[in-house]
């Protein structure tokens, strides 16, 4: 038994491939996926997110990022209310204390430890440059309707869904090949056959 397949018999890595498979990458030197990150749609009960639903009608109007499944380790995202930069919003380290009470549901993507460190830098670089950041207000109606009407080439400005499908495609990981990042609506993500569920509830104190 190699080590990969060690990694899966003992429940230390979560992923979708047999063991005839892992042993078929593995001699052909491919790397496999050995790390997970977590994608993390909410009801928050906001107002935006209350007029989301609205008008979309989907569950879900908001989404974060995550480099584990626990609520303590950061999750992360872009929101009007950042705490930092006042009404024009950006770039957030969300928290269990701001989301309690919100409906959840997880997903899981299984990925390369390469993949793993670029998005680990890519978020890394906006909790060093937060203030730098920006709500993309406009986007809201590129999701809404689901077409890029308002075009924007600032990275350091986003919202929720559109920051997370960039962050991926930035470390190698394609959601969404024939669509504007803008136009994504937090709750299509779970239409990626590259996300898995994981579980859903509602977040505690």
């Amino acid at each position: 038994m190699n080590r990969l397949q060690q990694l899966v018999e003992e429940g230390e890595l979560h992923l979708t491939y047999s063991a005839e498979g892992i042993d078929l990458l593995d001699a052909a030197g491919a790397e496999v996926p050995t790390k997970e990150i977590y994608v993390l749609l909410t009801d928050t009960k906001t107002f935006v997110s209350k007029v989301s639903r609205m008008v979309t009608g989907d569950p879900y109007n908001h989404v974060s990022l995550m480099l584990s499944d626990n609520f303590d380790d950061g999750i992360y995202t872009f929101s009007l209310g950042n705490g930092i930069n006042g009404i024009k919003g950006g770039f957030m380290v969300e928290d269990r204390a701001n989301l309690k009470g919100s409906r959840f549901s997880m997903y899981r993507m299984a990925v390369t430890q390469a993949v793993y460190d670029k998005i680990k830098t890519r978020i890394t670089d906006y909790v060093n440059g937060v203030e730098k950041t920006s709500y993309n207000h406009l986007g809201l109606f590129n999701a809404i309707f689901k077409k890029n009407i308002f075009k924007s080439e600032d990275e350091q400005t986003s919202i929720c869904s559109e920051f997370v499908v960039e962050v991926l495609k930035f470390s190698g990981v394609e959601l969404f090949a024939k669509r504007f990042s803008s136009s994504v609506r937090p709750y299509e993500l779970i239409r990626s056959k590259l996300l898995k569920f994981h579980k859903r509830g509602v977040i505690k104190p």
